[in-house]
């Protein structure tokens, strides 16, 4: 906790978010039965896939640390990144200017309230922004949709070269994998959980370069960001109660 605390100083300040982990600035990562099979930190039975952390929310961390305590029994579990910098030059115009547009649905997190994994439950976002010859990377393949025909094909290609630029790492004991998680998108492969204390065990650190950016969605006094959710949740459900049923 001590060398987490001295790196994600340099790099900014670390926080936590109300929802997960009950708000702790570390955040042990495990698996856990009743997750087994979810979109979460806790499952083990599948893939979760590549995502940028918490890419819904508006105060997401700019990066993330992983800190191995302990690799899984049979040492599978394989933690994987592409970069935007690998395939940006690929990108044909057309779709770039998609990928820039406020054309994109995000998913909320199963621990942010989204029990029942709904896409494009989230605020509209562009999948690009920032500079548009060296841009930022906003992705989650498995929860954010694109809104029109042309955003839904943007999104196909940018799933193609997200895997063709992907590598991989296996966090052994004592190592620690820093993501910048403006540039990169991470996953995790699927591995077998034993539930018996000897499985894979993380600690995780988000760090914000800009503390004073979510003043107004902190609890008073602390580092834990509490933005509330339920008006998107609650949106997406509207929506989809208003689809007409073939």
């Amino acid at each position: 906790e001590f060398w987490l605390c001295a790196i994600a100083s340099a790099l900014g300040e670390p926080v936590s978010y109300l929802q997960e982990k009950q708000g702790n600035i570390f955040q042990d990562i495990f698996p856990t039965a009743a997750n087994a099979d979810k979109l979460s930190s806790e499952s083990s039975s599948s893939l979760l896939d590549f995502h940028t952390e918490i890419a819904f929310h508006p105060h997401m961390p700019e990066y993330l640390l992983l800190y191995g305590l302990r690799q899984d029994p049979d040492k599978t579990a394989r933690t994987i990144f592409s970069s935007v910098h690998r395939f940006f030059h690929l990108l044909p115009p057309s779709v770039r200017d998609a990928l820039f547009s406020s054309l994109y649905r995000t998913g909320v997190d199963y621990s942010f309230g989204n029990f029942d994994e709904v896409s494009g439950a989230g605020p509209l976002v562009s999948v690009l922004y920032g500079d548009r010859l060296d841009p930022y990377l906003r992705y989650d393949l498995d929860l954010m949709v694109g809104e029109t025909p042309e955003a839904a094909e943007a999104l196909q290609v940018v799933r193609r070269l997200v895997n063709s630029a992907q590598r991989d790492v296996i966090i052994e004991p004592g190592s620690l994998l820093l993501i910048d998680n403006r540039r990169c998108v991470h996953a995790r492969s699927d591995f077998k959980a034993y539930f018996d204390g000897r499985d894979r065990w993380l600690q995780r650190m988000a760090v914000v370069r800009d503390l004073e950016a979510s003043h107004g969605d902190r609890v008073r006094g602390t580092r834990v960001i509490a933005t509330d959710f339920k008006p998107f949740l609650e949106a997406a459900a509207a929506r989809a109660a208003a689809i007409p049923q073939v």
